[in-house]
């Protein structure tokens, strides 16, 4: 696995990971493994629900933001269409997340497909 591209870019990095990618999976023309969205943009709220910072996703579904030491929900922007369908995420983030260490989290996107 190539690592993120957003590696280096914040203290917090994340991966969207989107599935299913096809309908039927046979033997002979397997789903590719990883759907490739268009650009979904991710606001992070804080206790107040205040926005604390906002990003969007790169082309190989990684994220970056910089934020505070602190708890947050992560959200998918409401400014698109209704698939992939994305769920909030907690997101703690911890005093000692750096660029360089970084605190990991994956959001999971529902497309659709069945």
């Amino acid at each position: 696995m190539e690592p993120s591209a957003a590696l280096g870019q914040g203290n917090v990095v994340g991966h969207l990971v989107l599935g299913p990618t096809c309908p039927v999976e046979r033997a002979n023309d397997p789903c590719d493994p990883v759907a490739h969205p268009d650009p979904v943009t991710f606001v992070a709220l804080d206790a107040a629900g205040g926005e604390a910072a906002r990003t969007a996703t790169l082309a190989d579904g990684s994220f970056a933001l910089d934020l505070p030491a602190g708890t947050y929900t992560l959200h998918a922007d409401a400014a698109r269409s209704m698939f992939p369908s994305i769920a909030d995420v907690a997101l703690l983030v911890p005093a000692g997340a750096t660029r360089s260490n970084p605190e990991r989290v994956v959001v999971a996107g529902d497309t659709g497909i069945r």
